[in-house]
C-alpha cells in the first residue's frame, strides 16, 4: 500500500504466491485484446464488487467514527507524549467520547463561521491529535480536507492551495510560518487555525496581514456555545482530495470519496473473516507516525477506528520512533521498508559485533526458524523466548502484526522480521489513486517476495506494454501494466479531466503505471469446468471428478506440460486423486495458519494413495 507509486520491477512483483492452495480466479468477461483476464481474490468467488463496498450499517466515514465511539466510550484513543525538560513523558490519552466532543465543537465552530457543505479545509503538519480532530470535524459537517506537506516546496504548496481555492488551513506555529511568508501568493486563504496553539514572534508580525489567526482552542470554545447538528453525507460525498507528485509537474489531486476509505476497510474486514488478515479489535494500539498527507496511513487510521483501538502519536521525530514505540508498546506497527532495513542492519551489526558463543546461538536459532518458516512456523517455544526476546523488546514487545508498503522489500528482509518477532507480516501494494489497498499477503501464504493476491474491493488485470515487450499472454508469466477495477479507485485528478482520462478509463478502470506478474495458479473450478467440457466431459463437478476418463485425460495433459517443460520421465506426474472438497481447518487438514497437516492428511487419504502406486504398477 503506498501514497505514492509503489515501483516494482517485473523479477519483484509477482502479484500471488506460489502454493497448493487457490488464492485467485479469472473473472468471466470478455477477452480484450492486449489484456489479460481481471482476476480476484478467491474469497470472493460468487460475489460481485458491489458486495464489497461498505461495512455493515456504515455510509460515510462519520458513521465509522461513531462507531469507534459506541464501541469504546471511555476508552483509549488519542494519545501523545508531553515535552518535558528532559524529553519527553509517558502517553497521555483522550477517551473515544473525548474526542467525539473536541470534534463536534471544532466543526460547529465552522459551520457558525459560515463555512458551507463541501467547503476545501486544509491540514498542514505532521501526525498528532489535532490533525485527527480536524479531519473527523470534516466528516462530521461534509467538508472536505486536503492534506498539505512542505515535501513538495514552496510551488506545489501555493497550487495546491490555488487549484483547490482554499479559505482556511489548521495548521501547526511552524507550517503557518510557512504559510505567512507567502500569503501574497495565496489570495484565497483567509484564515489560520494554530493546531498547537502557539503564536509565534514571527507569527504576530503577520497578524494585521488580512490573515485572521485563530488557535484551535478558541475555535472549540465558539462550538461548544452554539452546537451544530451533523451534516449527513453518503458513499459518493467527496472526503479528501490527497496530492500525489507523480513523476513530473505540478501534483495532482486525487479525489477521494467516503466509499473509497471505507472499501478497505471492508475488503479488510472480509479477508479478516476468511482468517487472511490480523483481525483488528480493540485492544489494539498502532504508533502513527507514517503521513497522514498519504493515503497509506490513512486508510490504517480508518481501519483503527471502526474497531475502536487506539492511537498513540510519535515525538515527531523519526530518528527518536523507537523511543516512543518502547514507550507505547504497540501491537501494531505499520511501516515502510527503510525502517524495517533499518532494524535488521542494527540487529545484525549487533549479532556480528558480539560473535562467539552469542553470534552462534543467534545464527543457529536464525536458521533453525527459517526452515521451519517453510511450513508455515513463524513460532518457536525455545528460541523466541531464548534469542529473539531481546530484538522483540525494540518494538516494545507486544508487536503482533507488521505492515510494509510504500516500496519493495527484500525477501530477506520480511524473513527476518518473521522469525524475530513471530509475527504476521503483511506486505501491500497499491497507490492514491486506488486509496491505498490493492493487493496484500495474506496470513496462508508467508512466502516472500510478492505482494500478494487483490483484495476484495477490487479486481487486477494485467495490460500489454509493447513498448517494454510485456506481455499478458507471456509464458510461463503474464506481465504487464497493473490495472485495477473496484471500490477503492479515484474519483479522477480535481479540475484535471485530461489527466484523468489517461488514467482512468470510461468504465473505471485505473491503468497503474507499474508493472507487474502473475505467478503460478492452482486450478480453479470454472476453468476446470471449462477445460472439462472442451474434452467432451459434462455434467456436474461431483460426476466429472468421478469419470475415470477425466483422470486419464488430466494425466495426459500433465505429461505434455511435464515434456514440454523438460522434465525427466520419472518426474512426471503418473496417477492422480481428485478431491472435491477444499482442505479446510474445520475438516482438521489445515491449521490455524492454513498450512497443510501432512500426516492426518496422510491417514485420510491412505487408501487413495495406495491406489495411485497400485494404478502405477499396473
Amino acid at each position: 500500500m503506498s501514497g505514492n507509486r509503489s515501483r516494482k520491477s517485473v523479477a519483484e512483483a509477482p502479484l500471488t504466491a506460489q502454493a497448493n492452495y487457490q488464492y485467485t480466479y479469472e473473472v468471466d468477461e470478455d477477452d480484450i485484446e492486449g489484456e489479460g483476464k481481471p482476476r480476484r481474490s478467491i474469497s470472493c468467488y460468487g460475489k460481485n464488487l458491489e458486495d464489497i463496498n461498505l461495512p455493515p450499517g456504515i455510509s460515510n466515514l462519520h458513521d465509522n467514527f461513531l462507531r469507534g465511539v459506541q464501541i469504546s466510550a471511555e476508552r483509549n484513543y488519542l494519545g501523545a507524549r508531553i515535552p518535558q525538560e528532559n524529553g519527553f513523558g509517558p502517553y497521555e490519552w483522550q477517551t473515544y467520547n473525548q474526542v467525539y466532543a473536541r470534534v463536534r465543537n471544532l466543526g460547529s465552530a465552522l459551520v457558525n463561521r459560515g463555512f458551507k457543505k463541501d467547503a476545501k479545509i486544509g491540514i498542514f503538519s505532521i501526525n498528532r491529535i489535532e490533525w485527527i480532530l480536524i479531519e473527523q470535524a470534516c466528516y462530521m459537517y461534509s467538508y472536505i480536507n486536503v492534506p498539505l506537506y512542505d515535501t513538495l516546496g514552496d510551488e506545489a504548496v501555493n497550487h495546491i492551495i490555488g487549484l483547490c481555492e482554499i479559505p482556511i488551513v489548521a495548521a501547526t506555529s511552524d507550517k503557518a510560518e510557512f504559510l505567512l511568508q507567502m500569503i501574497d501568493k495565496l489570495p484565497t486563504l483567509k484564515t489560520i487555525v494554530l493546531m498547537d496553539n502557539k503564536i509565534t514572534d514571527k507569527i504576530k508580525k503577520f497578524k494585521k496581514g488580512g490573515v485572521e489567526i485563530v488557535k484551535l482552542e478558541e475555535l472549540e470554545t465558539e462550538g461548544s456555545r452554539n452546537v451544530k447538528d451533523r451534516v449527513v453525507t453518503n458513499a459518493d460525498t467527496i472526503a479528501t482530495i490527497c496530492f500525489t507528485s507523480g513523476t513530473t509537474g505540478l501534483p495532482k489531486g486525487v479525489v477521494i470519496s467516503h466509499g473509497n476509505l471505507l472499501s478497505f476497510v471492508t475488503g479488510a474486514l472480509h479477508m479478516a473473516k476468511n482468517q487472511e488478515l490480523y483481525n483488528f479489535n480493540s485492544s489494539d494500539v498502532h504508533i502513527s507516525y507514517l503521513p497522514l498527507a498519504h493515503i497509506f496511513e490513512r486508510v490504517v487510521q480508518a481501519y483503527i477506528i471502526y474497531v475502536g483501538a487506539s492511537v498513540g502519536f510519535y515525538q515527531g521525530d523519526t530518528l527518536k520512533l523507537l523511543e516512543d514505540v518502547a514507550e507505547l508498546k504497540p501491537t501494531i506497527f505499520v511501516s515502510v521498508p527503510r525502517l524495517f532495513n533499518r532494524i535488521y542492519d542494527k540487529v545484525m551489526a549487533g549479532v556480528k559485533e558480539a560473535g562467539g558463543l552469542s553470534a552462534s546461538v543467534f545464527n543457529y536459532a536464525y536458521e533453525a526458524k527459517k526452515y521451519w518458516l517453510q511450513s508455515g512456523y513463524v513460532g518457536h517455544s525455545v528460541w523466541d523466548y531464548v534469542v529473539f526476546g531481546k530484538v522483540r523488546e525494540k518494538l516494545g514487545g507486544r508487536v503482533r502484526c507488521m505492515i510494509t508498503g510504500a516500496a519493495p522489500i527484500s525477501a530477506e528482509v520480511t524473513d527476518f522480521l518473521k522469525i524475530c518477532f513471530s509475527i504476521q507480516l503483511i506486505e501491500g501494494y497499491g497507490q492514491t489513486e486506488t486509496t491505498a489497498g490493492t493487493c496484500t499477503t495474506i496470513m496462508k501464504d508467508i512466502s516472500s517476495g510478492h505482494i500478494g493476491i487483490p483484495m476484495p474491493q477490487c479486481m487486477v488485470k494485467l495490460r500489454d506494454v509493447p513498448s517494454m515487450n510485456y506481455s499478458s499472454k507471456d509464458k510461463p508469466y503474464p506481465r504487464g501494466e497493473i490495472c485495477v477495477k473496484g471500490n477503492n479507485v479515484f474519483k479522477g485528478y480535481y479540475k484535471e479531466p485530461s489527466k484523468t482520462a489517461e488514467t482512468l478509463s470510461k468504465d473505471g478502470w485505473c491503468y497503474t503505471g507499474d508493472i507487474g506478474y502473475w505467478d503460478e495458479r492452482v486450478p480453479d473450478v470454472p476453468q476446470f469446468t471449462k477445460w472439462a467440457n472442451g474434452q467432451g466431459l459434462t455434467g456436474t463437478t461431483s460426476e466429472i471428478l468421478g469419470n475415470s476418463k477425466t483422470k486419464d485425460l488430466f494425466v495426459k495433459l500433465l505429461g505434455q506440460v511435464g515434456k514440454e517443460g523438460g522434465l525427466k520421465g520419472f518426474e512426471n506426474v503418473k496417477a492422480i486423486h481428485f478431491e472435491e472438497n477444499p482442505f479446510t481447518v474445520e475438516n482438521g487438514l489445515l491449521t490455524p495458519t492454513f498450512k497443510l497437516k501432512r500426516h492426518e492428511a496422510k491417514i485420510k487419504y491412505q487408501s487413495e494413495i495406495d491406489n495411485m502406486y497400485k494404478q502405477i504398477k499396473e
